[in-house]
């Protein structure tokens, strides 16, 4: 005897003869897409899962490259104000050598000065 369609949910009071053989199939068919509705169910769950993780990651991302942004920005202000640190440490170095020599040609002259007066005494 051959069945059209077979389900789970349509059930009456009549009674139906079907060989054992085709039975047992039916049971088989019936665990198995009982266990694959379950997989599918985990599977979307995965998929979900996953979904939410992928967007954290893409979170973290666009954090990780605003952060990196902002350290390049600072590192070349930092840059930036060595350099003019270096400039006026230069500069007034350059001041300090100037002064010193005036500061000796004056002691040179003022000794100088000192020795003539002493000699014309």
């Amino acid at each position: 005897m051959s069945l059209p369609s077979i389900s789970q949910t349509v059930t009456s009071d009549s009674l139906v003869c079907i060989p054992s053989r085709v039975a047992k199939q039916i049971v088989i068919d019936l665990e198995h897409y009982d266990l694959v509705k379950v997989e599918n169910d985990t599977l979307k769950s995965n998929i979900v899962d996953y979904q939410t993780i992928v967007e954290k990651q893409n979170d973290i991302i666009v954090i990780k490259d605003s952060l990196s942004t902002t350290l390049d920005s600072a590192a070349v202000n930092l840059t930036l104000k060595t350099a003019t640190k270096d400039a006026i440490i230069e500069e007034k170095n350059t001041a300090i050598g100037k002064l010193k020599k005036q500061r000796n040609i004056a002691g040179g002259s003022a000794i100088g000065l000192f020795l003539i007066v002493l000699a014309l005494l």
